[in-house]
């Protein structure tokens, strides 16, 4: 039998585990949401690809968009589907390209994620007009960029202010976390 000290497992792959959970059940939650329009969705999960894209860098953050991706499919039922393959490839180039612009450091976190929002939705016409063959005109694809854009700053701006509640957070009771974190250490909880 294995015992808590015979695992090997460090502090932030244990972040990077709790961000994709987290970042797949916002994801399951917001797919089974009702939508106001057909395939909008706010994207909520990406707030999370975000933090981890600040905080843990460009690698963590690329594995928590394609699982939350997968996971969320596959507990949805969606798994290799039309759907799917829109949403990984959505996926794929929305942090390429959030991590491109995260690197040149000239981009704020709205910029960052407009434009993988907007990267996203391009993203899913690209697999609707190439793999299924669909056409689609020139409205459709500046309805998608604008949605793209408009839920990127959304994000942004939720990613902001929950940034700010744990940064303020942190810096009023440093002793509580400094206490929990040794006691958690202490005990191997973790």
């Amino acid at each position: 039998m294995r015992f808590p000290d015979d695992y090997n497992i460090d502090r932030e792959d244990l972040r990077t585990l709790y961000f994709i959970i987290l970042a797949s059940l916002i994801n399951i939650i917001e797919g089974v949401l009702p939508k106001v329009f057909p395939f909008l969705r706010l994207g909520v999960s990406n707030i999370v690809v975000i933090y981890a894209l600040f905080a843990l860098g460009s690698r963590k953050a690329f594995l928590i968009s394609i699982f939350k991706t997968v996971f969320g499919s596959f507990v949805l039922g969606r798994l290799f589907t039309p759907m799917f393959l829109m949403g990984l490839c959505g996926s794929l180039l929305s942090v390429s390209v959030m991590i491109a612009l995260h690197r040149t450091g000239f981009f704020s976190v709205y910029g960052i994620s407009a434009a993988g929002g907007t990267v996203h939705n391009t993203g899913q016409l690209i697999v609707l007009g190439t793999v299924y063959g669909i056409r689609y005109n020139g409205k459709l694809l500046g309805l998608a960029l604008l949605l793209g854009l408009l839920t990127g700053i959304v994000n942004a701006f939720i990613f902001n202010k929950t940034y700010e509640h744990f940064s303020r957070r942190d810096r009023e009771y440093p002793s509580d976390r400094d206490r929990i974190g040794k006691d958690i250490c202490k005990n191997n909880l973790i």
